[in-house]
């Protein structure tokens, strides 16, 4: 049986793969005498994901404990560590739910300053969340705006994402700053990298 899923994009980029990647993962889970594919397409303006085979109807425990590192780089910050918790509470208990919201083409993550029952998109999940919405500056204070916040489902699905590919990154090599100018191939003349 083949399910398709869809992760429509919100123009935070980082944050839109890593809801690709938490939600394909957890699809997939650890155990691999199941029989299921599952493939990611990026499609202009979603990423489609395929899982040819039988669905579980509950996340695969194992896939938090891979997750685990991954999840505490997210949450370092000691202000924030308790979301770790949050994280794996709502990928348990609401994943049902996470999986219908995702078998809709038209579902789009609810995004704004203030969220029911939202959650705050963290500078570790997008870069460009880190500003919060732009506010108008009132007199002589300086203000960034508010936090960025999005559905609880997208966000436990982005920090899975997340998640897995920090701890990816940490396994990986390592690569040094005198490593940087041989990385790239030279530049046409007349374009700066």
């Amino acid at each position: 049986m083949v399910d398709l899923f869809f992760v429509n994009k919100t123009g935070l980029e980082m944050f839109d793969v890593s809801r690709a990647y938490g939600l394909a993962f957890a699809l997939q889970g650890i155990a691999t005498e199941r029989d299921l594919e599952v493939k990611i397409e990026d499609k202009n303006y979603t990423y489609i994901i395929t899982a040819d085979g039988e669905l579980q109807d509950f996340l695969d425990p194992q896939v938090l404990e891979v997750a685990e590192d991954g999840l505490s780089q997210i949450f370092r910050n000691p202000k924030i560590k308790s979301s770790k918790g949050e994280v794996k509470e709502i990928l348990t208990e609401e994943y049902g739910k996470i999986l219908d919201l995702h078998r809709n083409p038209g579902y789009h993550p609810e995004i704004g300053k203030k969220v029911k029952d939202g959650r705050t998109i963290y500078q570790s999940l997008d870069v460009s969340a880190s500003k919060g919405f732009r506010e108008p500056k009132l007199g002589s204070r300086y203000i960034e705006g508010d936090q960025i916040t999005v559905d609880k489902y997208s966000w436990a699905i982005g920090c899975l994402g997340a998640a897995i590919v920090a701890k990816r990154r940490s396994v990986g090599t390592e690569m040094r700053s005198h490593d940087w100018d041989n990385s790239y191939p030279k530049s046409p003349k007349g374009v700066c990298r």
